[in-house]
């Protein structure tokens, strides 16, 4: 069954014209891309258990067994969050890694009924044809692509990963990776305040639930900000990846820090210095679900910064990139999902509306 389109989820225009309406969208879109963001979610406190009962001692800790980091240089499936879309990821034989948003929210059935579950869905979008259990069945079921989950708030985390664990046998039997992604740091663009989820909470639950699993690791940033990853952000992002692999010790699993490829591409240089004072930890660059595309001459800068600072090879990519050289052509073949039509202009507008609070302008989102 093809997925809801999320147009669904949008008002009705009423007696508004199309092209009103087309010129009002695209006026958000422009207006809303210029925007520094913040988000701020609501926890719920009753779900989150006090520190020491929540994670065990390292050494008191069976080591899990989860398939092995993979090399960075995958083949995406980005945003896999509808029935359609996941059916399209595994019919494509180039595909080596999907990616999807993971929160709580309303799953609708093939009958239309509603309830209330961990769904695969990105925000502004409350509501999915895809819940995490029909998400793992399916890929497991596949059993060749590896899988990242990327989580929009501590109540999805705390859901989702006792269901994670119990599947971990079956996922490593066919070397399956998992990477468990979080924005746990304020960073470029919404340094003022809090991350998307807290740091601390995030890697207790993950040590608890599924030690040994594949951590990825990020910060809450605004892509269209005027703005660049600083050392401050990797120093707090490395005594971070420190203080977690003291707790676990050997039960740590391997570590993929997720950034923004706009934000990267114009100070590379301390995420560079930060891979070196993480061994082997590797660099994932993206663009958004719904962001526009960078140019090719940021994703070929971004790379030849990157191999001349000595960490080319442990750097990956999950973009959306215009032009048609080598590199760019070799990027598009994990472009799945990743289609820039208008209603993602609109998407990727409401979702900065979602996380709104000030309004600087930037025009850094037409690099």
């Amino acid at each position: 069954r093809s997925a809801r389109p999320a147009s669904h989820l949008m008002p009705r225009s009423g007696g508004i014209g199309r092209r009103s309406t087309l010129a009002l969208g695209f006026a958000i879109a422009v207006t809303l891309s210029m925007v520094d963001v913040i988000l701020s979610p609501g926890h719920d406190a009753a779900m989150i258990a006090p520190r020491d009962q929540q994670v065990a001692l390292a050494s008191e800790v069976s080591p899990s067994r989860w398939a092995p980091l993979p090399a960075p240089a995958q083949v995406w499936a980005h945003s896999c969050c509808s029935g359609s879309k996941l059916r399209d990821a595994l019919a494509n034989e180039t595909v080596t890694a999907i990616e999807a948003d993971v929160q709580v929210g309303t799953f609708i059935s093939d009958e239309g009924h509603s309830c209330t579950q961990v769904i695969m869905a990105h925000p502004p979008i409350r509501s999915s044809d895809l819940s995490l259990e029909m998400f793992l069945d399916a890929c497991m079921k596949d059993g060749t692509r590896h899988l990242k989950f990327d989580f929009k708030s501590l109540e999805a985390v705390l859901l989702s990963l006792p269901i994670l664990a119990a599947v971990r046998s079956r996922l490593a039997e066919s070397g399956q990776a998992v990477w468990l992604n979080a924005d746990v740091l304020p960073g470029p663009g919404f340094r003022t305040s809090p991350a998307a989820i807290p740091a601390e909470d995030f890697l207790y639950a993950v040590a608890r639930h599924c030690p040994g699993a594949h951590l990825s690791l990020g910060w809450s940033v605004n892509p269209v900000a005027p703005a660049a990853y600083t050392h401050e952000d990797c120093a707090a992002m490395r005594a971070l990846c420190r203080a977690h692999a003291s707790r676990v010790g050997a039960l740590g699993g391997g570590m993929v820090l997720a950034v923004s490829a706009r934000l990267a591409s114009r100070a590379p240089g301390p995420l560079a210095a930060l891979l070196g004072e993480l061994p082997g930890s590797q660099l994932l660059m993206w663009t958004g679900t719904w962001e526009p595309p960078v140019r090719d001459s940021v994703a070929e800068n971004l790379q030849a910064s990157f191999e001349r600072l000595g960490v080319g090879k442990r750097c990956g990519y999950d973009c959306k990139v215009l032009g048609e050289s080598p590199l760019v052509k070799a990027m598009k073949k994990a472009m799945i999902g990743h289609a820039t039509t208008f209603k993602d202009w609109l998407l990727f507008s409401l979702s900065v509306l979602v996380k709104l609070r000030a309004a600087p302008l930037s025009l850094s989102w037409m690099q």
